[in-house]
């Protein structure tokens, strides 16, 4: 008979495709897994239908619920009746975002799994939501059996707050199920240059924008949930697309971006971007911070706007070459899929 977990993720199921809902079909081969995912009051859209591997429930995310400790109590109350009504009924509790941490009574006798993949402290946009994600993350650190931190950065961070060595780095991967020719360079008048992922706070639009005034030749086709939007001439924003068809919106891009401001949040943050842009077999561009240096052999790193600049100059120059070899991707993709990933998950919980 298989063992009961409560999997709660930090972001509703119908995201974008990415580590909590692969962590959790993969670990559902193993567990009998319910999975709590977020959504807002007045979201109507319906809720995700059960497989026969995961039964799903929906958590009311309440606008500004942490805010006053009535709003807080209300949101806690509420959700206790139904999302977490039977907690304690669970072999295993996998939490994806401190906040949740509320809800493991004190007396629970199963075991608890943080996932920190994220500086969520960072995201913090107002003081109360501040103070309750530390107070908690610092519960749930403690009280977790298994500490995952995706990137260097996290794990010393969660260490520091356990007081010792505790988390263990589980980084991302890549989930393409297929690996595609590595692009040939080939020299053109104009060039398709693609990002995937969240659009938001930290996407350079300005960067992408002085860019086109001094390189008149490139388009930029933006995939993913827009959060921040600008427009500009030569920006394409595509919207968001079936994980299994990204590569169909990006096979005629000529090079793959990420061009992040830098920020705490981004410091900490292991891409899962890097990893499929690799499958993909594109040139690939990204603005350089410590945690990513590792991708050295398949990215051009850039520091300011201007090494920018000069970099897609270059490579336009030249047809955007890749960076890498078949057999260097080769090593690197199977290295780091998800089935290592989960692999090392489940050594861990055993």
């Amino acid at each position: 008979m298989k063992r009961s977990m409560l999997y709660v993720m930090c972001v509703s199921w119908e995201w974008i495709y990415q580590r909590p809902q692969i962590i959790a079909e993969r670990l559902a081969d193993d567990f009998d897994m319910t999975v709590v995912y977020p959504r807002m009051p007045m979201d109507c859209s319906p809720k995700v239908e059960d497989t026969e591997k995961i039964k799903y429930r929906r958590v009311i995310h309440f606008p500004f619920q942490e805010r006053t400790k009535t709003v807080e109590k209300f949101f806690v109350q509420y959700n206790q009746k139904n999302a977490f009504r039977d907690v304690d009924n669970y072999d295993y509790i996998f939490i994806g975002h401190p906040v949740y941490a509320r809800f493991i009574p004190e007396g629970y006798k199963g075991t608890v799994i943080y996932d920190c993949m994220d500086n969520f402290e960072a995201m913090c946009e107002y003081k109360s939501y501040l103070n309750n994600v530390n107070r908690l993350e610092k519960i749930i650190v403690k009280r977790c059996s298994l500490l995952l931190a995706t990137s260097d950065s996290l794990k010393k961070k969660m260490d520091a707050i356990a007081g010792f060595s505790k988390s263990v780095l589980c980084r991302n991967g890549t989930g393409i199920s297929e690996v595609y020719p590595i692009k040939k360079s080939l020299i053109k008048r104009s060039y398709r240059i693609g990002y995937v992922g969240t659009i938001s706070r930290w996407f350079d639009f300005e960067l992408i924008s002085d860019t086109r005034k001094i390189v008149d030749n490139i388009e930029y086709h933006l995939i993913g949930p827009v959060i921040n939007k600008r427009t500009g001439d030569n920006i394409v924003f595509e919207g968001v697309v079936e994980h299994e068809r990204i590569y169909e919106y990006i096979k005629d891009c000529d090079c793959l971006i990420m061009p992040f401001l830098i920020n705490d949040i981004v410091l900490s943050v292991d891409p899962v971007k890097l990893y499929e842009y690799i499958a993909f077999g594109k040139c690939i561009i990204s603005v350089y911070y410590p945690e990513i240096a590792r991708f050295e052999d398949f990215v051009y790193f850039y520091h300011d706007k201007q090494e920018y600049i000069e970099i897609i100059q270059r490579l336009s120059s030249e047809g955007f070459p890749v960076k890498y070899s078949q057999k260097q991707r080769k090593d690197f993709l199977e290295q780091n899929t998800w089935e290592c990933r989960i692999q090392e998950i489940m050594k861990y919980i055993k």
